[in-house]
């Protein structure tokens, strides 16, 4: 229904038959089904008839508020009531003249007996060329009568503010939207394609029942601002109000327990730190929000609210006073990492940067000077790649903006070890064997670095070459990466020759699998042969 929330039992009503007449629509028209459009037409009507006098009782009841009270907030209310009216009576007539107009369209009444039988009943080809324009121009009657229905509901969530009544004259794809054969129809199509006349005009019932409701709710909502109806409290809910929602180990926790209620009768007035609050008209709640800020580490606050509702029996209102106390602590930005202190130079840092005070409101947003930034796939998580000397790290959350400094340290040489075979090789006395086949030579990582950054810790020899020597002689040398094939060189080997091994060039592998050289210079390592 067209203004949201639960039905009546007679907006349930209107729905039901609805739903019968939009399945009577792809049923054969017969003589029967006629009859049930038309019974439809009229039970629809009746409903109308019956809620709007409803409504007229609530307009006289504010009549009789404001003639009591004399008050000019109640006069500018009643001035919008009666404009509801005004507004609704002036769309029925329209809708009355829309209902005439389709059977004048489809020809008449039989005999010219007004009432009687309609002469185009069956008819959807006269209809159709009136509502939706001859030969599918889409210039139709049904055209305006959406800008009607539309500006109708628009007219009044302007007069009435708080009740957002929703647009009831929709298209296929807005009620259908998985249904291939009804979502690409507008509005005129939808309700009066191939539609007989007879059913048109359960239809035009239809819609006028929908503006019944909205005015109703209208008119109510109206009543309810100045208290013209029947206070009843309705709603009955529990509260638990607890201390403190925040309890240290070995202190205890305590809530006070008890009933509250409001009233769908009225929308009770309410006021907190010397301003309006806007009301739910739903759930009779209203909502203080303020931004929180201090200078300092911790900073008491409080408050004042009142909250007023309408004497059951008249003569004005009763108001209901609160006071609040609530803490403001200067938010602290906390970064876990297993190197907070410095960041490495090009190197993923994973931090996890958390602002308690923020609480559940925390949903951060990070960039950086001296960095790039990468937001981590859950919250507060953040690599921070540095490419300067030093890092501000900037953390924001809604208002909320911090700033983090750190020092950045460049990564660490790696050590360069030596491998004869499967053995590490002893450079002061020499194993080298006229068998050996290779010789590795293995790059480690700096201990603590790794620890603090596995996946940035990946190094690997590209140039390194083997020389056999002897005196100023060089018999030999080989050349490769990481593992040097000796093959037979060391054959020519004598005692007293020594094994040299060059290392010009490291390469270092990144969390984002991309490598970088590392500079190391030339390193030598020699290698006696006993």
């Amino acid at each position: 229904m067209a203004g949201g929330g639960k039905e009546t039992p007679r907006q349930k009503m209107v729905g039901m038959m609805y739903l019968v007449l939009t399945a009577l629509l792809a049923l054969q028209v017969s003589n029967s089904v006629l009859e049930k459009f038309e019974f439809i037409r009229q039970s629809l009507d009746n409903s109308t008839t019956i809620a709007q006098k409803s409504t007229q009782g609530a307009v006289d009841g504010i009549q009789a508020k404001v003639d009591k009270d004399k008050n000019e907030k109640d006069m500018a209310v009643l001035e919008k009531a009666k404009k509801v009216k005004t507004l609704t009576a002036e769309m029925m007539g329209y809708m009355a003249q829309f209902d005439t107009d389709i059977i004048n369209a489809s020809g008449g009444w039989v005999d010219g007996k007004e009432g009687g039988e309609l002469a185009g009943a069956k008819d959807y080809d006269m209809q159709m060329a009136w509502s939706l324009g001859k030969d599918g121009a889409k210039n139709g009657k049904a055209y305006e009568l959406k800008e009607k229905l539309d500006a109708y509901v628009d007219g009044i969530n302007g007069l009435v503010d708080s009740l957002d009544a929703k647009k009831f004259a929709k298209s296929g794809k807005e009620l259908y939207p998985n249904d291939e054969n009804q979502n690409t129809k507008d509005f005129a199509y939808l309700n009066f394609d191939h539609t007989p006349t007879v059913a048109c005009r359960a239809i035009i019932a239809q819609f006028k029942s929908e503006i019944a409701s909205v005015e109703t709710k209208a008119v109510e909502r109206l009543a309810q601002e100045i208290g013209a109806t029947k206070l009843k409290f309705d709603k009955v809910f529990a509260v638990a109000l607890p201390n403190s929602r925040v309890v240290a180990s070995g202190t205890k926790y305590s809530a006070e327990l008890f009933i509250a209620a409001s009233s769908n009768s009225v929308i009770p007035r309410m006021t907190a730190g010397g301003s309006s609050l806007k009301v739910d008209a739903e759930s009779g709640r209203g909502l203080y929000e303020v931004t929180a800020r201090t200078s300092k580490a911790r900073e008491k606050r409080s408050w004042k609210g009142t909250i007023s509702i309408p004497n059951p029996s008249g003569g004005g209102d009763t108001t209901f006073t609160v006071e609040e106390e609530y803490e403001v602590v200067a938010p602290v930005i906390q970064v876990q990492s297993a190197a907070v202190a410095a960041l490495y130079l090009n190197c993923g840092n994973d931090l996890n940067v958390q602002v308690p005070a923020l609480g559940d409101a925390y949903s951060p947003s990070f960039s950086a000077s001296g960095a790039k930034t990468i937001k981590g796939a859950t919250r507060g998580m953040v690599t921070v790649v540095p490419n300067g000397k030093e890092v501000t790290l900037t953390v924001k959350s809604g208002e909320f903006s911090g700033k983090r400094s750190f020092k950045v340290r460049k990564v660490p040489l790696p050590a360069i070890q030596i491998y004869a075979g499967s053995k590490k090789a002893n450079l002061n006395q020499g194993e080298v064997p006229s068998s050996l086949r290779t010789i590795r030579v293995k790059p480690v990582p700096d201990a603590s670095f790794k620890a603090f950054l596995p996946k940035d810790a990946r190094y690997k020899i590209k140039r390194a070459k083997a020389m056999l020597a002897r005196g100023k002689r060089k018999l030999g040398e080989v050349s490769g990466g990481g593992t040097l094939n000796m093959g037979g060189l060391l054959a020519k080997a004598q005692s007293g020759d020594r094994v040299i091994i060059e290392v010009s060039q490291v390469s270092r592998g990144n969390f984002l699998n991309q490598t970088e050289p590392v500079n190391v210079g030339t390193l030598y390592f020699t290698i006696p042969i006993q």
